[in-house]
């Protein structure tokens, strides 16, 4: 989890955000696209319950992101935050999206490519680091016992 908090305040700084979410991706089944609130910064509890539960029927810029697989800009306040813009990136796993990565802006101005490099690279990161985190540990994974000659006595 500090992976993710360290994320959104690096992307929500270099936006000069009001507030950034983690979104992860549960399902991409028959079409649809189910996406579930992990973590946030600088959104009050109305903004963050806003944006817990999103489908493919919420048609706002972290389902579009991860249903295109790029980074999105969309201008207004599409559910409540106080924006005047969302920028949202996907968050890559080895066989698609895992989850976006969201913030909103209170300039109405799409980011410069700069800091669309920048969030990219902050989205990448964090990707990593949760594909790790959610890994199997070496040391957890049960191996079989070791082979003993015959006649070894216990």
């Amino acid at each position: 989890m500090r992976t993710l908090t360290l994320a959104l305040q690096q992307a929500k700084s270099c936006l000069h955000g009001i507030g950034a979410v983690v979104h992860r991706c549960d399902a991409i089944a028959g079409g649809r696209l189910y996406l579930h609130l992990e973590a946030a910064t600088g959104l009050t509890s109305a903004g963050t319950d806003a944006w817990a539960e999103l489908s493919s029927d919420n048609d706002v810029a972290p389902t579009r992101a991860v249903g295109r697989g790029a980074l999105v800009w969309t201008a207004g306040d599409s559910l409540g935050t106080g924006a005047a813009g969302t920028v949202a990136v996907p968050l890559q796993g080895a066989a698609g999206p895992i989850g976006a990565l969201s913030v909103f802006t209170s300039p109405a101005v799409e980011p410069e490519d700069v800091r669309q490099s920048f969030l990219r690279s902050v989205a990448a990161w964090a990707s990593a680091a949760w594909r790790a985190r959610r890994a199997p540990r070496r040391d957890m994974v049960s191996r079989p016992e070791p082979s003993r000659p015959s006649g070894w006595a216990n």
